[in-house]
C-alpha cells in the first residue's frame, strides 16, 4: 500500500507561487496587445496630437503600470485550489468570483508546459481538462515544479488511474523518467524519438499553401490599418508600380513568388524545429505520452483507456520520406478535441505498428474481412463531378469563344481517373473488435477504433441509395465520429447490429 507525501496536502486552499503575479502581469499585456491591438494605433496617433508633455506621459505610463501591477496582484490574492471530498476545486476572481469543480472521475487528460520565463522562475503550467467540456477546466499558470508533480499523482492516483511512474526526475519536462513518491516504479519506455534530421523532412513535407495564405491575410490586415491610418492611395502606388516592372512583369512575378515560397519552407522548417525539438513518445505503464518543446516545453498525456480512435497517413511529400502524421483522439468534446489530440508531427511505419501494437494488441495475429464501397459510387461522383460540370463549362464557354470550350471535355476521363483511384483505395476492414477504414486520393489515409468506442450508430439512406439497396453508417464516439458511406444496405445493417451488440455486451469501462 502507497502513501502520500506529507508536504502535499491539497486539502487545504493554496495559492500558486509568488511567480504568478509577474505571469499575470504580461499575460494582462499580452491580451490587451493581442485582443486590442487595432485601437492601440489610433489610440497612439491621437496622443501625439495632444502634445502631452514628458511627465505628463510619464504619470500616464506609471498609471498604467501601477492598474497592471494592482490587478495582477489582487489575482494572485484571490486565486486558491484545492480537493474537497472528490472534486478539485478552483476559486478565483476580483470583482467577480468564480468557483470551478471537477470531479476526479471526470479528468481526462494532464498536460504540463513551461516557457523560457517559467523555466527561469522555476515554475509550469498544469492544465488538467476534464472529458466533454467546451474549455479547459483548470490552468494553473506558475506552480512549482515538485508540487505540480505531486498534484498530478495525487489526481491520477485519485481518479484511479494505472499509470506507474519512475523516481529520480529534476524536471517533468526534461527527461524520460518521473519521480513519485505515492506509486510503485516502473521503467518509462520510449515509443519514438524524432532526430534533428527527421524534423527536416517533416518541415520539408509541410503544407507551404497554407503558410503562404496565412502570411498573405496577415500582411494584407496589417496594410489595411496602415492605409486608414496614413491615407495611403493605392492605385497611385499601383501605377507607379506598373511603370516600374514593365515589359518584364511575368518574370518578376515569378521570382516573387519562388522567393515566398522559398520563405514559407524556412518558416515551417523554423516552426517545426521549435515546436517539436527532442519529440519523445512514451509508455509510462497504462499511460502514454508526448513531450516536445524548445522554447516553450510541453508535456502530454492520456492513459491507454481513454484513446478512442486514431488516425495515420502521408501526402505526396511524406510518402518520398515515408513519413506519416499519427493522431491519437482521446474522449473530448467537439471543441476541444484538436487540443487534446495527439500528434505526431511524422514517424516511420514501424513506429506506427508499435503503437498500434500497443493500443489495439498485436495487429500480426488479428484477422480482418475487407469490405469495398458499392460500384454504384463511380457512376454517382463521376455524374456530379465530372459530366455535369464538364457539360456545363463547355457549353458555356462554347457560346463565348467557340469551339474552344470542347477542352473542358477533357475534364471528364480526369474525373473518371480520380473517382476510380478514390473507389479503389477505399477499403472496410472489419475484425471481431475493431473497425478499420482506408482511404485516398494523392494520399493515403487511415483510421481505427475498437467497437465498443462507439457511443451511438445512425443508419441513413438517401432517395437514391434507397433505389439502390444503399446505405450509409456514422459511427459517434467521445473522440471522433467516423463516416461509412455506399455500402450495400444489407451489410450495412448487419455491422451497425453488430457495432450496437459490441457495445452492450462489453462489460469493462470504455474509458
Amino acid at each position: 500500500m502507497t502513501t502520500t507525501n506529507p508536504e502535499a496536502n491539497f486539502n487545504v486552499p493554496a495559492r500558486q507561487s509568488r511567480a504568478a503575479i509577474l505571469i499575470f502581469i504580461l499575460k494582462f499585456i499580452n491580451n490587451t496587445f493581442r485582443k486590442g491591438w487595432a485601437l492601440l494605433v489610433p489610440a497612439f496617433l491621437a496622443l501625439r496630437k495632444l502634445s502631452l508633455d514628458d511627465w505628463q506621459i510619464y504619470v500616464l505610463g506609471f498609471v498604467i503600470v501601477t492598474i497592471y501591477i494592482v490587478f495582477s496582484y489582487l489575482s494572485y490574492q484571490r486565486f486558491f485550489y484545492y480537493v474537497l471530498g472528490e472534486e478539485i476545486i478552483i476559486e478565483k476572481g476580483i470583482l467577480y468570483k468564480t468557483k470551478i469543480s471537477l470531479p476526479f472521475d471526470k479528468v481526462q487528460t494532464i498536460n504540463f508546459k513551461q516557457n523560457i520565463l517559467q523555466q527561469a522562475l522555476g515554475v509550469l503550467t498544469l492544465e488538467i481538462d476534464a472529458a466533454g467540456s467546451g474549455t479547459e477546466e483548470i490552468s494553473l499558470e506558475a506552480l512549482r515544479e515538485n508540487r505540480a508533480k505531486q498534484f498530478r499523482d495525487y489526481i491520477l492516483d485519485r481518479r484511479g488511474a494505472t499509470e506507474q511512474l519512475v523516481e529520480g526526475e529534476s524536471s517533468p519536462l526534461d527527461s524520460d523518467k518521473t519521480e513519485d513518491h505515492t506509486w510503485k516504479k516502473r521503467e518509462t519506455k520510449t515509443l519514438l524519438r524524432l532526430q534533428p534530421v527527421d524534423l527536416i523532412k517533416i518541415g520539408i513535407s509541410q503544407n507551404h499553401l497554407r503558410s503562404m495564405v496565412i502570411f498573405a491575410a496577415f500582411v494584407w490586415n496589417i496594410y489595411d490599418q496602415l492605409k486608414k491610418q496614413l491615407n495611403f492611395n493605392e492605385e497611385e502606388k499601383i501605377e507607379e508600380l506598373t511603370g516600374f516592372i514593365g515589359n518584364e512583369w511575368l518574370g518578376r512575378l515569378g521570382l516573387t513568388i519562388a522567393i515566398v515560397l522559398l520563405l514559407s519552407l524556412i518558416v515551417s522548417l523554423g516552426l517545426v524545429f521549435f515546436r517539436n525539438f527532442n519529440f519523445r513518445l512514451l509508455e509510462t505503464g497504462e499511460a502514454i505520452k508526448k513531450r516536445y518543446g524548445l522554447f516553450e516545453r510541453q508535456e502530454q498525456s492520456t492513459t491507454l483507456s481513454k484513446i478512442q480512435s486514431v488516425s495515420w497517413g502521408d501526402n505526396l511529400i511524406k510518402k518520398l520520406f515515408g513519413l506519416f502524421v499519427f493522431r491519437m483522439y482521446p474522449a473530448a468534446g467537439t471543441e476541444l478535441n484538436s487540443k487534446k489530440t495527439i500528434s505526431v508531427p511524422g514517424c516511420y511505419r514501424r513506429h506506427v505498428k508499435t503503437v498500434l501494437d500497443l493500443i489495439f494488441g498485436n495487429q500480426e495475429v488479428v484477422h480482418y474481412s475487407r469490405h469495398p464501397m458499392s460500384r454504384l459510387f463511380i457512376r454517382r461522383y463521376l455524374l456530379f463531378l465530372g459530366i455535369l460540370p464538364a457539360v456545363f463549362l463547355t457549353a458555356l464557354t462554347c457560346m463565348l469563344n467557340g469551339f474552344y470550350g470542347l477542352f473542358f471535355l477533357l475534364w471528364i476521363p480526369l474525373a473518371f481517373v480520380a473517382v476510380k483511384v478514390y473507389y479503389n483505395k477505399w477499403q472496410l476492414f472489419l475484425s471481431e473488435d475493431i473497425l478499420k477504414i482506408q482511404y485516398g486520393l494523392f494520399s493515403h489515409q487511415n483510421k481505427m477504433m475498437f467497437f465498443h468506442k462507439v457511443q451511438g450508430v445512425k443508419l441513413s439512406q438517401s432517395p437514391y441509395q434507397k433505389r439502390n439497396r444503399l446505405a450509409s453508417l456514422e459511427l459517434f464516439s467521445a473522440g471522433r465520429n467516423f463516416s461509412i458511406n455506399y455500402l450495400s444496405y444489407d451489410t450495412a445493417l448487419q455491422l451497425q447490429n453488430y457495432i450496437l451488440y459490441k457495445v452492450e455486451s462489453y462489460e469493462e469501462t470504455w474509458m
